[in-house]
Formats: C-alpha cells, structure tokens, sequence
C-alpha cells in the first residue's frame, strides 16, 4: 500500500502557474457550445462592438462598397438566359432594329472577308465515294492514266503469283466416281478379300453363351483340381497393415478433459490481439514541420550557396 508524505515542500511556482486552468478569451466566444450557429443567416460569426457599429467609413471603404456599375441597362433585366440556348447559361440576346439597318464600316467589311486559301491548298478528296464508308479517300484516275500504254515493268508486276509444284487444292466434300471405275470387273482377290470372316470356323472363336458362363469353357478336371499352397498364398488377399487407421470422421468428439484444461501462460500470450494504433494517428506526425535549434545556427557551404543562386535567363 501506498503512503503519502504530508511533509513534502510545496510545488514550484512554475507548476502552480501550469497548473492554472486556461483563461476564457473574448475570442473564443464565437465557438462556444452554448451558442447555436445557423449558417446562411445574416448574423456574423464574430461579435460586432458597438464601437464598431458607430465608427464611421473611410472614403476607402465607401469606395469600394458601391455597387459595379451595370453598362447594359434596361436590356440585362429583360434579357432572355434560356430562349434556344438548351438551358445553358449563356443567354442569346435580341438584336435590334437598328443593328440590322445599320451599314458597316470598312474595317468590318474587311474582317468579314473569308480568308483566301494558299496556293499550295488542294481541296479534300471525296472520302466516301464508292468506299462503303471506309476513311481511305478513293482517287480518280484521269483519262489520259486509264488509256496509256503499260511498261514491261508493269506488265511484269501485274502477273499473277503463280503456285507452287507441290500444291494441292482442297479436296472435294464429294468424291466423284468415273464411269470406268464403275463399269470395271474385279480379280479373283478382291473377290477373296470380300468374303466376309466366318468366326465359327476360327480356334479362337468360343461361343459366349449365358451371361452366368464363363467366356472359355473349363474342363472338368480343372474344376476338381486341387489348388497347392502356393497358388493358396497367392490368391490371399492383402491384410491391412497394424498401424492402420481408418478414416477420420467430419465431427471430432472433444474429451471432457480437452474442455476442462486451462491454457499455459505462453498460449494466454499468443492468444492476445495486437494492439495497432489508427492510421490517422499514424499519418498525423506533429513534428514532421519542426526544425531542430542546431538546424537554426547551421551554416550552409558554399555549395549550397552556390546551387541556391537563381538562374538569371
């Protein structure tokens, strides 16, 4: 138990004035929690003295609280923003009957003029022409191109590529047979192949008989022969082995022991959640700005010096 030593000095002055709660400023009257706040109101934030309701303006200030002057009159006001404009900001005005009498100036006649194309401009070719829509223009070519005569050259490039030897076309789905293979007569060993394979015939052929049967007859002495110990051992099946288990089941069957022991001191620690601080406690470092005092009183090289010189271009 914990003893307190009444006998102690007194705290330093220094911890008395510490320890001094924080006085109440005129400022912080505006975020007082007893004060409701209703934003989109005229009343300010900050109190307003009653000097400062009486003092009067500056010629400064009156200056500058007067109204922008508006340059277009009447015509602002009863403008129309969204008369064929597809609700957009920008409004269309109205032109009156003297702007549409009124002549031009010769400077505007000359602005008006479209710009003249270059001599180097040829115009765009027709893109669409007989192209089925692709963006490749199609050329047109002229008379004297399409009746002129060919060189050897172009004669030469024009050929077809040839195949090759070994090439075969693709075969026909249909095999089409010729009237000589039709009408021809076969040999003695096409005929001899053709006979169909008699089983019944062949050593190898046994009748299968029940499905109860076996396949190949078994004699009668082979079924009252005796078979010797070898032939015993071998048709012994396979035993399983002592340390066999057998499958384990889904549901494990906990013992009333596992359910009563309590765990060492070592799983009780393991078992503790780590503690993480928050990632907005980890971001927020209060001293990422400060700059230490030998930073202050350090003298930079002249290097630095020289690196921190503006470029004067």
């Amino acid at each position: 138990m914990t003893t307190v030593d009444y006998n102690r000095p007194c705290p330093s002055p220094r911890i008395l004035e510490l320890a001094r709660p924080k006085e109440y400023k005129e400022a912080w009257k505006a975020t007082r929690p007893w004060r409701k706040l209703v934003w989109g109101n005229q009343e300010s934030i900050w109190t307003v003295t009653r000097a400062a309701k009486t003092a009067k303006p500056t010629e400064r200030i009156v200056y500058l609280a007067k109204p922008k002057k508006n340059h277009h009159g009447e015509l602002a006001q009863n403008r129309g923003k969204f008369l064929h404009s597809c609700g957009q900001g920008s409004s269309i005005w109205k032109i009156p009957l003297s702007a549409l009498n009124f002549e031009p100036s010769e400077r505007l006649k000359k602005l008006a003029k479209p710009k003249r194309f270059s001599k180097d401009y040829q115009e765009n070719r027709p893109a669409f022409d007989l192209g089925c829509g692709r963006g490749s223009s199609i050329w047109h070519v002229s008379p004297a191109a399409q009746f002129c005569e060919t060189s050897p050259r172009v004669l030469q490039l024009a050929y077809p590529k040839t195949c090759n030897l070994e090439f075969k076309y693709n075969k026909e789905v249909e095999t089409y047979i010729s009237l000589g293979t039709r009408m021809a007569s076969i040999t003695p060993r096409l005929e001899c192949l053709s006979i169909p394979k008699i089983k019944e015939d062949s050593h190898l052929y046994f009748d299968r008989g029940q499905p109860e049967q076996p396949i190949r007859p078994v004699s009668k002495p082979a079924r009252k022969a005796l078979a010797t110990s070898r032939i015993q051992q071998l048709a012994k099946y396979k035993e399983i082995p002592s340390n066999y288990l057998p499958e384990r089941g889904v549901m494990w069957a906990i013992t009333s022991t596992v359910r009563n022991s309590s765990a060492s001191l070592r799983t009780v620690e393991l078992a503790k959640p780590i503690m993480r601080q928050p990632m907005d406690m980890l971001q927020y470092d209060t001293e990422a700005f400060k700059v230490k005092a030998l930073a202050k009183k350090s003298m930079c090289t002249q290097r630095i010096k020289e690196l921190a010189e503006p470029i004067h271009r």
